[in-house]
């Protein structure tokens, strides 16, 4: 579920943005971008102490949009996993909005910075398969996550307490705007890379295994 939590913030943050005013992005863009990488710092760390997060997320298993009501329930199998898989999404949220904290996330980007530390953060590579779903180009390259975080951290001038009101802001907004249903669609486009992927290299495996 660490997962599509992040996805969940990603969707969100891109709505969002699609959404914002030009002079919004303008002045405000650098912070914003700043505190959205910080709050996948954050879940990040919440996870590694929450065991919920680990827990499998089964939203994939289901072909159809997730769009039902406890109504539909009558006839359809599916539908109470389909609706205890967005409740225990929700909780989540609650875990977030409870939990992520600025600091902690400030105090690890700023050492993996000052160490020049990228395995730390090395992870967040997977971000760009997000982009590659959206097809964005000539946003942030997520091959080397510390040089976005070097540039967002030594560049930027805001005072810290700026920086964690933003950060508040974004948490507290993203925790009630954000809508398990526009998450789904998203989360299975990656996940259906994946497979793809794993599947062309488990072929490749078994092929040359059979050439041995």
């Amino acid at each position: 579920w660490e997962g599509f939590a992040h996805v969940a913030l990603y969707s969100w943050s891109r709505a969002r943005t699609r959404a914002a005013s030009d002079q919004f992005r303008c002045n405000k863009g650098k912070v914003h971008l700043m505190v959205l990488n910080f709050l996948h710092v954050s879940i990040r760390l919440v996870a590694h102490s929450n065991h919920s997060f680990r827990k499998a997320c089964l939203v994939g298993a289901f072909s159809k949009p997730l769009e039902l009501k406890y109504g539909d329930v009558a006839g359809n199998e599916s539908v109470p996993m389909v609706l205890d898989q967005k409740a225990f999404f929700l909780q989540l949220i609650d875990t977030i909005n409870d939990m992520c904290n600025f600091y902690d996330a400030f105090a690890t980007v700023q050492s993996a910075v000052k160490e020049n530390d990228s395995q730390s953060l090395e992870w967040m590579m997977w971000l760009q398969n997000l982009q590659a779903v959206d097809d964005m180009k000539g946003e942030k390259d997520w091959s080397n996550p510390l040089d976005i975080f070097k540039e967002l951290v030594e560049v930027d001038k805001t005072p810290i307490a700026e920086i964690e009101c933003e950060f508040l802001k974004v948490k507290s907004a993203f925790c009630k705007e954000v809508v398990f249903e526009d998450v789904t669609g998203k989360y299975k486009l990656l996940l259906g890379r994946y497979m793809t992927v794993r599947n062309y290299y488990t072929n490749g495996m078994l092929s040359l295994h059979h050439l041995a």
